[in-house]
């Protein structure tokens, strides 16, 4: 329960620091949002070391020979290392790109985002295509706000991934 309440505070200040930056007459608020966000991001990571939060957990399959990593919880910096190294060993593959099933994710802190962008631009270097499949809203709403549809592919389903 305390995930949700924390991703929803976390969106509504996504939201809020859109509409300020518009009207360009709350400069004050605009810049103590940031410091708003991380407050609640490290309230999420403490809530998620004690036990409120899902394990991660790594799945691959292949539909038509493309990887789809599958990652179950909560991705943060502590769960970095293992999802990086199964997302680049399929960068020297014969396949023509990968996705990322995000559909299980609860939570993706900073860290967690950065990877899955750092990855996306190896696989752009080597003339590979990268999708986010099933993003759950509240981290859709992040990618989009963060303009990460223009890096990488946000997709609703596997069968739009290279159709």
């Amino acid at each position: 329960m305390a995930t949700l309440y924390i991703n929803y505070i976390y969106t509504l200040g996504l939201h809020f620091n859109k509409i300020f930056k518009k009207r360009g007459d709350f400069a004050v608020f605009i810049w103590k949002i940031p410091k708003l966000i991380d407050f609640f991001q490290t309230v999420m990571i403490r809530l998620s070391r004690e036990g409120n939060c899902m394990a991660l957990k790594l799945k691959t399959h292949f539909v038509n020979s493309i990887p789809i990593v599958s990652i179950n919880g909560d991705l943060t910096s502590q769960e970095i290392p293992p999802v990086c190294a199964e997302l680049v060993k399929y960068i020297k593959s014969s396949a023509k790109g990968i996705a990322v099933d995000l559909s299980g994710t609860g939570f993706m802190d900073s860290q967690g985002l950065g990877i899955i962008i750092y990855c996306s631009q190896m696989y752009k270097k080597a003339s590979k295509q990268f999708f986010i499949i099933k993003p759950r809203e509240f981290l859709r709403t992040i990618m989009k706000d963060l303009s990460c549809d223009q890096i990488f592919k946000i997709v609703d389903s596997e069968e739009q991934v290279l159709v």
